[in-house]
């Protein structure tokens, strides 16, 4: 399959931005009760661009691989997301956020995975730092089973999920800072 090496995603950029774009569009004074929670989704989606570019792309080496595969996770990190900021939209589907708030980070999970595989990183300390990030659809997917047979209503159960969010990450970015891993070697083909 053809790939086009670059250090200019465009695709990528271009997803990005028509989708969050749409989904800033449709933010709405109406619903004023559901716009923090769009809000924090919406940073949530910038917070996995940034990463992106600042943990995946390769400066160095001024180039990364792209294939269909990688149009295809792409594409299905942002409908997860998209749809997970529609559930927070629309009228008593809230409790769907966070089945697409899980999917939205396993599908970055297996993303990563590929990524490392890829680059020969398997079951590197990179790895390991971003295997943290499987906390959070654990902790969306058991509170949306459990949070609601313990009648929790879903403004505390989004928060729950916003201060676990806040606290892996907050350790993923002290172990990417005080103990950085390796960079990934350039792997054509």
């Amino acid at each position: 399959m053809a790939k086009l090496f670059s250090n200019n995603p465009l695709f990528v950029d271009l997803f990005y931005g028509v989708v969050v774009g749409s989904a800033i569009a449709s933010l709405s004074l109406k619903d004023l009760d559901k716009m923090p929670y769009q809000i924090v989704w919406v940073l949530a989606v910038l917070e996995d661009w940034y990463l992106y570019y600042r943990h995946v792309l390769d400066e160095e080496e001024a180039k990364v691989s792209f294939s269909f595969k990688s149009l295809v996770i792409e594409f299905s990190i942002l409908v997860s997301w998209f749809l997970g900021f529609q559930a927070l939209k629309e009228e008593n589907q809230e409790n769907h956020f966070f089945f697409f708030f899980g999917t939205f980070y396993v599908i970055k999970v297996l993303a990563g995975v590929s990524f490392y595989a890829k680059h020969r990183q398997l079951l590197s300390k990179r790895m390991l730092y971003d295997s943290l990030w499987i906390i959070m659809p654990l902790t969306a997917w058991s509170l949306a089973r459990w949070g609601g047979r313990a009648g929790w209503p879903f403004s505390k159960q989004f928060w729950v999920v916003g201060c676990v969010t806040t606290c892996v990450l907050g350790a993923w970015w002290i172990l990417i800072t005080h103990a950085p891993p390796r960079r990934p070697t350039s792997v054509e083909g």
